[in-house]
């Protein structure tokens, strides 16, 4: 099981991006308290993961690595966006190391998506998205979890990625609606 779930904060006068992750590691067993969101030393954002830790964890840390070990990536001369194209290069050349058949790679990847995100100082806004493994490689994609009301997010700010996703849907929508009505009740919302 995995949740790795993103979203933009909106405060009155400034924004901030959170990721939060669960800890579970799983292959060989169960293996908690693990890291599964690993910030990059530039300072501005993070990769996250979720999917088999015998596949996803490796690409994880490699693509970390070889982002902070290349000067350009890792001192904020490339914008974030710039960024998410070296990581997808990345990503592919790591895969296309790996000697399994395309249709093998396809079914071990399946369900592994790497979480992306960050502050873009070219468009000062923060972006999140994630890789996800098809026939012809890993692609980035932006799309978001939609919440209904009271989660009013005009730009879908809230990516959810992993196991259980309608249920975890459900379950935040309920405590969301429940806050909402409380909040209203007291006027503290409005």
């Amino acid at each position: 099981m995995t949740i790795t779930i993103s979203w933009i904060n909106h405060n009155i006068d400034t924004k901030e991006l959170i990721l939060i992750s669960d800890s579970r590691l799983r292959s060989y067993g169960a293996m908690d308290q693990c890291q599964k969101i690993f910030p990059l030393e530039r300072g501005d954002c993070c990769l996250g993961f979720c999917g088999d830790a015998q596949i996803a964890y490796p690409l994880s840390v490699q693509a970390s690595s070889a982002l902070n070990n290349f000067i350009k990536t890792r001192t904020r001369i490339f914008d974030v966006l710039e960024i998410k194209d070296f990581l997808c290069k990345i990503l592919n050349n790591l895969i296309s190391s790996w000697d399994l058949k395309k249709s093998e790679k396809l079914t071990e990847l399946k369900e592994t998506n790497i979480f992306f995100g960050g502050w873009s100082w070219k468009k000062s806004d923060f972006i999140i998205g994630y890789f996800k493994y098809d026939d012809s490689g890993f692609i980035y994609h932006k799309r978001k979890t939609n919440l209904p009301h009271p989660f009013r997010d005009q730009n879908k700010s809230f990516l959810f990625l992993g196991d259980y996703q309608r249920d975890y849907e459900n379950e935040i929508k309920k405590i969301l609606s429940a806050s909402f009505t409380n909040s209203h009740e007291k006027n503290i919302f409005l």
